[in-house]
């Protein structure tokens, strides 16, 4: 995603209406980004440098909670914004040289009315972008990030040097343009962004000169109220225009909490890819190790047939030892119960007699099965533990809400760390698990094995409907009646718990699936099975599209 200049010019205009003066009263960060928290407001002005999503726009605390907890490690201008901005106070919002920078000045008393002022560059260049602090003698004084002369000729960005602003773009002003001279200078315009230039000229036989000439006029009036503007994307492009051009799609008439979706949400979902990334990564280990054991019991279940002959090769070396030398690589010797059959034996020249026997002894060891049912058993158990652990990882994919998928990834990073055992008694554990008020109804969803299981076993009571997709995987749904209903409204919340188990399962893009659904008395645990493994009686069945809890709840809001 990607915007021009335009757009920078209103970001200042609506900070200057709506927030300034605002009061810095607390500052959080990341790697390539910050938000300051405005005084007397909910309000964070979010500010990013990263090269694929910077800018800047208005979030909530909830949008933000995400990005701190991921968060592993402070970028030192975050310390520096810290130490000089906070309690500082927003006095102004302008673009700068009529580019995509965007530059914040800040005021802050020291005490017997002395006061300190800095500026704050947001440099949106795309893979150039930066945050410079400026002070009031146009010094450097942080930067986010560092540019050396040998990395960049035409300017030094560093502590301590001279600001200087990126090359400024050689363009043409619109005042200075005719109408008859528009369409043909629309590449180079100053202050509108290419692909702005490419739509308009892309639609200029649908209005006359002289009606282009009215509305680019309008982006650069600054006495046009901003209400009179809407935040509109074309393709891949983020612009303001004062109407929804053809083609277009209309986003937001708050122009800064309207660019979240292309700022903060962009880094929401890397946070997101991060954290599914490390999940997996967590159960291909567990996954390589169940099946490291699988192996190794597979591989004594074949060479069980072995035991007898690895036992009597240990016994008639040790027979024959007195009479057989060390270096030696084979050797031929009788069988005690039938002297006419010859065993052929290899030998490890570099042991002696001895060692070569033990060695067939531990090979008899490790072929032997004391309890052939018992072997198998934990090799059905691996087999199923493999199975819900390939399972977990398609729930994963499933999980949309950010702050849900961390208490996943949370809760899977236990499973290989030990913490989930080492979990002190006195501190109640709760599962990974949505759930969803529906009028006299609650739903509960597992969101992972264990959340499955709790969900099942520990909150469902024996009349919950317990819902899962047919023979496909899929997560556990609940759904209890917490107050008296009619049969339209069980209906209706049977429809909603089917499709929340179609939605997180497997089969979510299908149209229909096919549910399975029964009281939660006729579902039992597999024993010696995943934890979440069940197995159940006497279930309905209904054809449910996926998508349909998401049209009831906003139909209900």
């Amino acid at each position: 995603m990607n915007y021009g200049p335009e757009l920078v010019c209103f970001w200042a205009r609506s900070l200057k209406e709506h927030y300034i003066p605002s009061f810095i009263d607390r500052i959080e960060g990341g790697e390539h980004w910050v938000a300051l928290k405005l005084s007397h407001s909910k309000n964070w002005l979010f500010l990013s440098w990263h090269s694929s999503n910077n800018g800047c726009c208005i979030v909530d605390k909830e949008d933000i909670d995400p990005l701190i907890e991921n968060s592993k490690r402070a970028d030192p201008v975050l310390l520096f914004l810290r130490k000089h901005i906070l309690r500082s106070r927003l006095v102004n919002a302008e673009q700068a040289y009529r580019d995509r920078i965007l530059s914040l000045s800040f005021e802050r008393t020291l005490g017997a009315g002395f006061r300190t002022a800095l500026t704050l560059n947001l440099e949106c260049t795309g893979s150039r972008s930066n945050m410079i602090l400026i002070d009031k003698n146009n010094i450097i004084r942080e930067t986010a990030r560092h540019i050396h002369p040998e990395i960049n000729r035409y300017r030094t960005i560093l502590p301590g040097v001279p600001y200087s602003p990126p090359p400024p773009f050689k363009g043409l002003e619109l005042r200075d343009l005719s109408c008859h001279e528009l369409k043909a200078s629309l590449p180079k315009l100053k202050g509108i962004g290419t692909p702005l230039s490419r739509l308009i000229f892309l639609l200029w036989d649908s209005r006359e000169p002289q009606e282009w000439m009215r509305l680019l006029k309008l982006i650069f009036d600054i006495y046009v109220p901003l209400s009179d503007f809407d935040l509109i994307r074309f393709e891949n492009y983020v612009t303001v225009f004062p109407e929804v051009l053809e083609g277009c799609e209309f986003l937001s008439q708050d122009i800064l909490k309207g660019s979240k979706s292309i700022i903060s949400d962009l880094m929401t979902d890397r946070t997101r890819e991060k954290l599914y990334k490390q999940s997996c990564d967590i159960l291909e280990i567990l996954i390589h190790r169940k099946q490291k054991h699988l192996d190794g019991l597979l591989n004594q279940i074949n060479n069980a047939g072995k035991a007898d002959f690895y036992k009597m090769a240990g016994e008639l070396l040790m027979a024959n030892s007195y009479r057989l030398k060390k270096g030696i690589t084979q050797v031929q010797l009788s069988s005690w119960d039938d002297p006419a059959m010859v065993v052929n034996l290899t030998l490890d020249p570099r042991l002696s007699i001895i060692q070569n026997a033990q060695r067939y002894f531990k090979k008899f060891k490790k072929t032997t099965m004391s309890d052939p049912e018992q072997v198998e058993a934990k090799v059905a158990g691996l087999r199923a533990s493999i199975q819900e652990l390939n399972e977990q990882k398609e729930l994963l994919g499933m999980i949309d809400e950010t702050t849900l998928l961390r208490e996943v990834a949370q809760d899977i990073s236990g499973w290989i760390t030990g913490t989930d055992k080492k979990r002190p008694r006195s501190k109640k554990y709760t599962p990974p698990h949505i759930r969803l008020n529906l009028e006299k109804h609650l739903i509960l969803v597992g969101v992972n094995a264990k959340g499955n299981r709790y969900v099942t076993f520990r909150l469902a009571h024996s009349q919950d409907l317990w819902f899962h997709v047919h023979d496909i995987p899929g997560a556990h749904v609940i759904l209890k009646e917490i107050e008296q209903s009619d049969a339209c409204e069980i209906e209706t919340a049977v429809k909603v718990a089917a499709s929340l188990a179609a939605y997180y399962s497997r089969a979510r893009k299908a149209v229909k699936v096919l549910i399975d659904y029964t009281e939660k008395k006729n579902v039992r645990h597999i024993s010696g099975s995943g934890i979440a493994h069940v197995t159940y009686s006497n279930p309905e069945t209904i054809l449910i599209s996926p998508d349909l809890w998401k049209e009831y709840f906003a139909d209900t809001q």
